[in-house]
């Protein structure tokens, strides 16, 4: 969003122990759905509408994305 982008790790996802999980990505409040246990997910915007989202290897991702910032719980 707005060449902003952020890695919700499915292992970090998991010690929240809740879905959804709300979250701010480049000043816009979003929401993460997702299952853990079958690290699958999908992020929304305030309205509902699903945001582009990928599933990746990290080391992929991170090779063309340096600058990603990474969610902790």
């Amino acid at each position: 969003m707005d060449d902003t982008y952020k890695a919700y790790p499915f292992i970090e996802l998991a010690k929240t122990g809740a879905s959804p999980l709300r979250d701010k990505l480049a000043g816009v409040d979003v929401t993460i759905e997702f299952d853990a246990d079958k690290r699958s997910g999908q992020v929304l915007d305030s309205a509902g509408k699903p945001l582009n989202a990928i599933n990746s290897y990290w080391f992929a991702w991170y090779a063309f994305h340096p600058d990603t910032e990474i969610f902790k719980p």
